[in-house]
């Protein structure tokens, strides 16, 4: 690491790997800005070894203010599909926040299920559904801002769950093939 100014630069390793339709995708290490007397802070993140067939990486982010608005530690790998339109509007998403702020983006003030998510590793944790979100309606039953909105169940579909030291959001729609059962497959999938 190079020390700039008297402190340390944000380092980032990134690896890539596609496959027979699925992506692996794997964090090594995040440092962030100390000064020099402050142990540099470390956070792992999981890597996620299984996406539906057809889709793809097509970005990944930090500080997004869609996710659980954890703030820098907080990253966001957005996955989307030619194959279908809906794919590229409605994308899959998973949100990985060592200390989120918020509940996850368009599903607070709404009721999750409780459900038992068992993980590829055999794990066992406890994990929370929601069968949609919350979207623009001008008759919603909730004010928000100026405008209104409605529990939408149509399509979006999200799970919330810890696991390590992560608290993980993964967002998929049915429109864009993204099924109750894919959505666990893909958090059973990730790892440390």
């Amino acid at each position: 690491m190079e020390n700039i100014s008297g402190g340390r630069r944000k380092i980032v390793s990134l690896i890539a790997n596609t496959s027979a339709g699925a992506a692996a995708l794997s964090f090594a290490r995040l440092y962030f800005v100390t000064a020099p007397s402050v142990a540099e802070a470390e956070t792992l993140y999981l890597n996620v070894t299984y996406i539906p067939p057809g889709y793809a990486l097509r970005g990944t982010w930090t500080d997004r203010n869609d996710g659980f608005m954890g703030g820098k530690d907080e990253v966001m790998q957005i996955y989307s599909s030619p194959r279908f339109h809906r794919g590229f509007v409605f994308p899959l998403t998973i949100v990985q926040a060592p200390a989120p702020k918020e509940p996850l983006f368009s599903t607070d003030e709404h009721p999750g299920e409780r459900i038992t998510l068992t993980m590829e590793t055999g794990v066992k944790v406890d994990a929370e559904y929601w069968n949609g979100w919350w979207a623009m309606d001008p008759n919603g039953s909730r004010k928000y801002g100026t405008s209104r909105m409605r529990w939408a169940t149509e399509d979006s579909h999200a799970l919330v769950f810890k696991y390590g030291s992560q608290t993980i959001g993964i967002r998929g729609f049915r429109s864009a093939q993204v099924s109750y059962e894919e959505l666990l497959k893909v958090a059973a999938s990730l790892k440390r």
